[in-house]
């Protein structure tokens, strides 16, 4: 990054460049991307990224056709891995487009050599997409049109906002909220955008990265409808060229004759730019502090659902992470989460099946049917929580007043079961509550269907019909 930073700042001014690099190093926002082990694909993706986009750079200024050919055969190639390694290295084409039409010294030949990246972006955009609706990753959605456009303005308002501002992260943010503020901070960007269009390229670049980074998040196809930090691991880079940008604009400014301001105004303007870089170097300092202790919310589960549970108290997974990382340690405490988790998922399921019933009565079935489908998937993680819930009601059964808190393992296991629609993991469990009582005949229909489950379901199943089988039965008593 520090290298692409150099090439756009300007190689004279190296150290603009060293600026925007140590805010790209250092931004809180880059935390999670680095400390969750899921998250690695983001940085991964990101330096394919950069190295195909200094290689387009290059490509551009190159002269001799053979060294323009070898760096764009080489460019595509990282894009490829890039596009590979995180589906939103997408926009690169994007900040190739932005590039020739604002910063490249001949448009003509980089709006050439950005058309083959457009095709490729196309051909993987396709696979990707293909993909991801086979998988069921591509969601349903039930909003209306002018909903969802005023959602989207406000998740970008929120990134921008902890852009520039990264106080309070998490890992889990509540989707409700004011849109005010965002919508504020939308404006502004567009405001600043449209200012610096003519006038100053390169600050419409880098202002023009961040909304480009942006793009695959913003919802037009609903992949994830929640917000997480690492979606900006490649934001910070256009935000770190804007701090460059800026501390080049001070100190690089020409000095004012002494004839026009005499001795006095030379000095009073040597000291505003030297305030205005140690405002940009100060802002990289309190980066650095603020990841500091954005790491520390890292350092455990626990301490990590906490802190998600701080910013968003209902958020249901966030109950549920939180319990799976103290079950072991603190059951009771572990339950009570997985019950909140629950019952948040049982409560979602409930609103959308009464959205359903309301779209059939207006008929609109295609609506009933998006709303009938987010039923099944609530009641689905609600299963989950509650066969969680069930396992460690086991450990506290000698606990005063468990069972009237949270119901027995075998009640809970049994609603776990009705609401998967039979799902084979349950009815194993469910039969592992009644060998514990001793009702062996009634657990054996239910491990005859954990059977038809996967592999190491079918094992353990069979196990158990077999050890079921060599139990002896008691002789009838013929009196």
């Amino acid at each position: 990054f520090c290298l692409v930073a150099i090439e756009l700042c300007g190689r004279r001014a190296a150290w603009a460049g060293g600026i925007a690099g140590l805010a790209f190093a250092v931004h809180p926002l880059h935390v999670e991307p680095v400390a969750w082990a899921s998250g690695v694909k983001d940085p991964l993706s990101a330096a394919f990224l950069l190295w195909a986009l200094l290689l387009y750079v290059g490509a551009v200024a190159t002269e001799e056709r053979g060294w323009r050919l070898l760096r764009l055969g080489m460019a595509l190639g990282l894009f490829w891995y890039a596009t590979l390694a995180k589906a939103s290295a997408l926009v690169l084409p994007v900040l190739m487009l932005l590039y020739a039409v604002s910063l490249a010294p001949k448009r003509r030949r980089a709006l050439a050599l950005a058309l083959p990246f457009v095709a490729l972006a196309g051909l993987m955009a396709w696979v990707m997409y293909d993909v991801a609706a086979a998988s069921g990753a591509v969601k349903v959605r039930t909003a209306a049109p002018w909903r969802v456009a005023l959602t989207t303005l406000t998740v970008v308002g929120r990134y921008l906002h902890r852009l520039l501002v990264p106080v309070g992260l998490s890992p889990r943010y509540p989707a409700a909220g004011s849109p005010r503020q965002e919508l504020v901070a939308v404006t502004l960007y567009v405001l600043l955008l449209t200012l610096t269009a003519r006038r100053h390229r390169r600050a419409f670049f880098a202002l023009a990265w961040v909304g480009a980074a942006l793009l695959p998040y913003l919802n037009v196809l609903r992949t994830s409808t929640q917000q997480a930090d690492r979606y900006l691991y490649l934001a910070v880079g256009g935000w770190g060229l804007c701090l460059g940008l800026a501390a080049e604009a001070v100190v690089g400014a020409r000095r004012p004759a002494r004839r026009s301001l005499g001795e006095g105004g030379t000095v009073l303007a040597a000291r505003k730019r030297q305030i205005a870089l140690g405002v940009c170097l100060a802002l990289v300092a309190g980066y650095a502090v603020l990841s500091v202790r954005q790491c520390r919310v890292w350092r455990s589960s626990e301490a990590l659902w906490e802190r998600a549970l701080a910013a968003a108290p209902e958020d249901a997974l966030a109950h549920y992470m939180l319990g799976d990382a103290i079950w072991e340690r603190e059951p009771l405490r572990a339950a009570r989460h997985f019950r909140r988790a629950a019952d948040a998922h049982l409560e979602a399921a409930a609103d959308h099946l009464l959205g359903a019933g309301a779209a059939r009565e207006q008929g609109d079935e295609a609506l009933a049917d998006r709303h009938s489908a987010l039923v099944l998937e609530h009641e689905r993680l609600a299963a989950d929580a509650l066969a969680y819930l069930g396992t460690v009601v086991k450990q506290l059964e000698g606990e005063p007043g468990v069972l009237a808190e949270l119901g027995g393992a075998y009640q809970l296991h049994q609603q776990a079961l009705r609401l998967s629609r039979g799902e084979p993991r349950f009815h194993y469990l469910v039969a592992q509550d009644l060998i514990e009582a001793g009702r062996y005949r009634d657990a054996l229909p239910h491990l005859k269907a954990a059977a038809r489950g996967p592999a190491w379901l079918r094992e353990q199943a069979a196990a158990e019909i077999d050890r079921l089988n060599t139990i002896p039965r008691p002789t009838p008593d013929p009196y």
